[in-house]
C-alpha cells in the first residue's frame, strides 16, 4: 500500500510539470466517475492551492484524506492551506501527522526520468524531461522543508 501511495504522489508531481488543458474540469470529471480517485483529488487540491483558493483546496484534500490518511502530500496541502487562512490550531494537527509520516523518496523516479536522456535528442522530450526533473527537485526541497517544520512545530507544542 505504501508503494502505491508513493507512486500516486510521483504521478502528481510529474503532472505539475506538464501542461494539462482545463485541469480543474478534467479532475472534477475523474472524481465524478470515481470519488476515491486519489491522483485526481491530490492534483485538484494542488491546483486550488496554487490558485490561492485555500478553502477549495481544503475541501478536496480533507475528502481525499478520508481514504488516504497517511499521505504526506495531503497533510502538506492541509497544513499550508490552514496556515494561509490563519487557522494555526488546525495546521498543527497536520504538523503532528506529517511528523509521523516520511516524505516520499523521489530517487527512483528521478533516475527513471534521467534515463530519458537517451531519447532526449528530440527537443520536445528533452524539455519535458527537464521540467520533470525540476518538478521533482522542487518537491523534494518542499517536502524536506515541511518535514523540518512539522518536526520542530510538533516537538515545541
Amino acid at each position: 500500500m505504501r508503494w502505491a501511495s508513493a507512486l500516486t504522489e510521483s504521478l502528481i508531481v510529474l503532472s505539475v510539470g506538464l501542461e494539462i488543458p482545463d485541469l480543474e474540469a478534467t479532475c472534477k470529471k475523474a472524481l465524478s466517475i470515481n470519488s476515491r480517485d486519489l491522483p485526481a483529488s491530490m492534483r485538484l487540491a494542488d491546483f486550488y492551492w496554487q490558485q490561492h483558493c485555500f478553502e477549495s483546496a481544503l475541501d478536496v484534500a480533507l475528502t481525499a484524506a478520508l481514504f488516504e490518511p497517511e499521505s504526506f502530500h495531503l497533510h502538506k496541502i492541509l497544513a499550508s492551506s490552514y496556515i494561509e487562512l490563519d487557522r494555526f490550531a488546525e495546521a498543527l494537527v497536520h504538523a503532528h501527522q506529517m511528523r509521523n509520516l516520511k516524505p516520499p523518496s523521489w530517487t527512483r523516479l528521478r533516475v527513471l526520468v534521467q534515463c530519458l536522456c537517451f531519447i532526449s535528442f528530440f527537443p520536445h522530450i528533452n524539455k519535458m524531461r527537464l521540467r520533470m526533473i525540476k518538478a521533482i527537485d522542487t518537491e523534494v526541497q518542499s517536502n524536506n522543508q515541511w518535514a523540518n517544520w512539522a518536526s520542530s512545530t510538533a516537538t515545541s507544542t
